[in-house]
């Protein structure tokens, strides 16, 4: 329901201002990301990172590498839950300027975000 709350937000927004928003471009992603086969994944990833992670055993550190992709978050959201060390995400190798997999907007590392944003506490 929150996901068809935020999409009938978007789709105003552009309705109101098409300059303002990329709300067609993402139309797609978004539906499949937040109601259809990708949702049920990334449920999935993180039902069994919390599964994994909330044991007795606390690890001191986690090197994975990093590619921006779903399962990277519930990762990260499970390990900062369970009180884990440093889990450090890793580049494995250089990307173009244009390409925009580590893109974050950078409002959401701002302190002040509504939602707590789960990510590595170190990067390489």
């Amino acid at each position: 329901m929150e996901s068809l709350v935020v999409g009938l937000c978007l789709r105003g927004r552009f309705e109101k201002d098409p300059r303002e928003t990329y709300w067609p471009l993402i139309r797609d992603d978004w539906a499949k990301a937040f109601r259809g086969f990708d949702c049920i994944v990334n449920l999935f990833y993180a039902a069994c990172f919390d599964r994994a992670l909330k044991g007795t055993v606390r690890y001191d550190e986690c090197v994975y590498l990093m590619e921006n992709q779903g399962w990277e978050r519930a990762l990260a959201r499970a390990w900062h839950t369970h009180g884990h060390g440093r889990l450090t995400g890793v580049a494995h190798s250089t990307v173009r300027f244009w390409d925009l997999r580590y893109h974050c907007d950078p409002r959401r590392y701002d302190s002040g975000f509504v939602i707590d944003f789960q990510r590595p506490t170190a990067s390489c």
